[in-house]
């Protein structure tokens, strides 16, 4: 069981260092630009990049991930600190999963849905 936890965790520091990095370095004064009209803006992208640890935890703490039901990320942050503190806080939610997940679940039906 050991390995299956390697497997999925063993990059897992790793992979939020180097995202909380790329973020660090989005600047706050740039959060409204958009690289072209019809994308979203760069405050939104880098929410979304933000709050991806919270999917994953959410996806490791139930059977069934409800788009219909799930956390809503804010619109908008101020500046790159709150951007970095909305971004620590859902790895930190990430990292409790990871150390409950339990290996011998891991057969278990796992469900993604958009309501019933």
């Amino acid at each position: 069981m050991a390995d299956i936890r390697s497997m999925l965790f063993g990059d897992l520091e790793r992979e939020l260092s180097v995202t909380r990095k790329v973020l660090a370095a989005v600047p706050s004064d740039k959060l409204d630009w958009k690289p072209h009209e019809k994308s979203m803006s760069l405050g939104k992208l880098a929410i979304h990049v933000a709050t991806l640890p919270e999917w994953m935890k959410d996806a490791l703490a139930h059977d069934v991930l409800d788009f219909a039901t799930a956390p809503r990320p804010p619109q908008s942050v101020a500046n790159t600190d709150e951007l970095l503190y909305l971004f620590d806080d859902r790895a930190g939610g990430l990292r409790a999963a990871a150390a409950a997940f339990d290996p011998a679940g891991w057969d278990a039906t796992w469900t993604m849905k958009n309501g019933s």
